[in-house]
């Protein structure tokens, strides 16, 4: 029996709570993400989790998109 080999994600959801929209760049991939309005929620290259998550009003969501 061969043991599990984990799946990478193929993407994160970070959600915006600020009050108006934002748009942001991936560090690592340069990407643009679009954050329309309050709550709205985002599929983020995971490579660019680390950037995402030091903006505020950024949070990463446990939920899908």
């Amino acid at each position: 029996m061969r043991a599990a080999v984990p799946q990478r994600l193929a993407y994160l959801v970070f959600e915006y709570v600020g009050r108006t929209g934002m748009t942001v760049i991936g560090g690592a991939s340069g990407r643009r993400y679009r954050f329309d309005r309050p709550g709205a929620k985002v599929a983020v290259e995971p490579a660019d989790k680390a950037s995402l998550a030091g903006v505020p009003n950024l949070r990463l969501s446990a939920g899908p998109l």
